[in-house]
């Protein structure tokens, strides 16, 4: 993990009131051992309950890499909420796993959908080639990374 535990409290805390969904908190304290976790859980949540919580590094690295072909599916069916909760999933797993690169992913265009940065999170999580192989089961993708349209003329707010 390339983040600390205290890292991760922290970020937790900030994040409190301004994540929406709760889907980049989610992925964050997955990453937490119990010690740093209890704060932040029921209050009779026991260690026991919380032994097949902790994820490592590759763990997430599977999360994410298996978690993007339901984020393209919701992207290319114009699900705005959950596209929107998919990006604070890959906010997450990208903010612990590659803090170097964290801005250069934050700071991708969301529209349309979040496409843009989830083939940024896709490039800084290394896995291109599911993006990839994606793209060639949904060609609208390759329009969405550029920020455009699905297709021209969509009027199911692929720019808004």
């Amino acid at each position: 993990m390339r983040r600390t535990q205290d890292e991760i409290v922290a970020r937790i805390e900030e994040l409190l009131d301004n994540d929406f969904f709760g889907s980049e908190t989610q992925e964050l304290l997955s990453a937490l051992d119990f010690e740093h976790a209890k704060q932040f859980l029921k209050e009779d949540a026991t260690e026991k309950d919380w032994e097949s919580y902790p994820s490592d590094e590759a763990q997430l690295r599977k999360d994410a890499k298996g978690y993007l072909e339901f984020a393209i599916g919701k992207a290319t069916d114009h699900r705005g909420l959950s596209a929107a909760r998919s990006i604070g999933h890959y906010r997450g797993w990208v903010w612990l796993l590659e803090p170097e690169l964290f801005a250069g992913f934050d700071s991708a265009p969301y529209a349309p959908y979040g496409v843009p940065q989830l083939h940024a999170a896709a490039v800084v999580l290394d896995f291109v080639d599911e993006f990839d192989r994606l793209a060639d089961q949904h060609p609208e993708l390759l329009n969405m990374v550029d920020g455009r349209p699905c297709e021209p003329g969509c009027v199911e707010g692929c720019l808004e």
